[in-house]
């Protein structure tokens, strides 16, 4: 018996750059993806409601772009962004 086909497709994959390093991620994921590739310090010093101030980030949109500011876990990545920094405290570099 074959398997029938389904109607789910692959996920959408962008391009973000993370401190110089490409990496390809799946569409309409938070900044805070940084914690799949193992980049986060401390779970604990994460409240995932935006209260903390523990998860900032630096990024543009594109290379022409002004550098922005903003918490990784209310930003969405988005194709080309450009992460520039992450605080040490925080994050590991990859």
């Amino acid at each position: 018996m074959k398997p029938e086909p389904t109607s789910e497709s692959p996920p959408k994959l962008i391009e973000i750059t993370i401190l110089g390093k490409p990496y390809r991620v799946e569409a309409d994921y938070l900044l805070w993806i940084f914690q799949k590739f193992g980049m986060v310090r401390s779970f604990s010093q994460f409240c995932w409601n935006a209260e903390c101030n523990n998860c900032p980030v630096v990024f543009k949109l594109n290379p022409q772009e002004p550098e922005q500011k903003k918490k990784a876990c209310r930003t969405m990545a988005l194709s080309g962004m450009i992460v520039t920094a992450m605080p040490e405290e925080f994050y590991k570099t990859p």
